[in-house]
């Protein structure tokens, strides 16, 4: 009996630790150390859940993608962007889940700290798993703000031409789901600057132009407006110019190759 009472304390002590350093609680640990800032101690319980959870023969995917969430926000939220990019490039070897809200979210941020770097194809990456995981939230204005972000990171990247498959999706989103005439705008300009900046032939993509009537409305609802409608009629021009460019040499070849008589007027001898 006097052994088992010397062993308690022993045995309360192994409960507790055991108790303090499971999934649950580091996690626990993890939120409420980034809730007052203190990352880096964030960052060390949040390493030490999932340290502990692909341990586990089947995690749960669910904690496992908090883990990597709650990791993401500590490093990204204590100035470390190569170790917070480093995270997103990284695979995980255990199948984990993250609600669209939440990867939604370092989709953006990942963006952000792409452009920041300079790397525009990672800008462009990300920003598209932005788009992705809030179309899947069925949140539009969230999706358009992803789309519009990336215009904005892509100009500091210094890739301006890639600004026109963003401003394409704004665009698209903007008109189908109503958005103001603000928006639509911003969607607009995005386009105008990738096509300006981009390879000739430079004209306005299809995908715009189907557009034109909602664009157009927008514009004229703008302070910007004027400007930009100038912009986009400097583009439709040389499309215009061509098309007549090749009207008069098809008819210029035509004549050369009609016979004699036809498309001539014969002058008649008088008698």
């Amino acid at each position: 009996m006097r052994r088992f009472l010397a062993l308690l304390p022993m045995l309360f002590l192994s409960l507790m630790v055991w108790g303090c350093s499971s999934p649950e609680n580091s996690l626990k640990e993890a939120r409420e150390k980034l809730d007052v800032k203190d990352y880096a101690t964030a960052l060390k319980a949040v390493r030490e859940a999932r340290h502990l959870l692909l341990k586990e023969d089947k995690p749960n995917p669910k904690m496992l993608g908090t883990a990597r969430y709650l990791e993401f926000m500590s490093l990204y939220d204590n100035k470390k962007p190569k170790e917070a990019l480093a995270l997103l490039g990284r695979k995980e070897p255990k199948p984990y889940v993250i609600p669209p809200k939440d990867a939604g979210w370092m989709g953006s941020a990942g963006a952000e700290l792409a452009a920041e770097a300079g790397d525009a194809e990672l800008t462009k990456k990300y920003s598209n798993d932005c788009i992705t995981h809030r179309r899947a939230e069925k949140d539009a204005k969230a999706e358009i703000f992803c789309s519009t972000n990336a215009c904005s990171l892509l100009g500091k990247a210094k890739k301006v031409e890639m600004k026109t498959e963003f401003g394409l999706k704004a665009l698209d989103v903007a008109v189908t789901s109503n958005a103001a005439p603000l928006v639509v705008t911003d969607a607009v300009a995005c386009v105008l600057d990738g096509v300006e900046a981009g390879k000739a032939p430079k004209k306005l993509p299809p995908e715009f132009t189907k557009h034109d009537v909602a664009v157009k409305k927008a514009l004229a609802a703008d302070t910007r407006g004027k400007g930009l409608l100038a912009r986009m009629e400097a583009l439709a021009e040389p499309a215009v110019a061509a098309a007549k460019g090749k009207g008069k040499a098809k008819g210029k070849a035509a004549a050369k190759k009609a016979p004699p008589g036809k498309g001539k007027k014969v002058a008649t001898k008088k008698k």
